[in-house]
C-alpha cells in the first residue's frame, strides 16, 4: 500500500509502523483490490471512525477555546 500511495487510502500516521483507519482500508480493499467485505464488519468500522474523528474535533475545540480563553 505504500508503494501504491496514489489510489492508497491515507495513513493516520506514517511511521514505524504506518496505522491506517480500518474503514479506510476496507472500502480500498473492497473498490481497488475488488476483496469481498462484510458489510457489517464495514459498518462498524465506519462508525468507529466517525466516532473517533468526532472525539478528535471535540479535543481540538476544547483546546482552542482555552487559547482563546472563550
Amino acid at each position: 500500500m505504500i508503494k501504491d500511495k496514489i489510489i492508497s487510502p491515507f495513513t493516520v500516521y506514517e511511521g514505524t509502523p504506518s496505522i491506517w483507519c480500518l474503514a479506510d482500508i476496507l472500502i480500498w480493499l473492497r473498490n481497488e483490490k475488488t476483496y469481498e467485505i462484510d458489510k457489517a464488519l464495514l459498518e462498524v468500522s465506519k462508525t468507529n471512525m466517525n466516532f473517533n474523528l468526532a472525539r478528535s474535533w471535540e479535543n481540538q475545540l476544547k483546546r482552542f477555546k482555552k487559547i482563546l480563553k472563550i
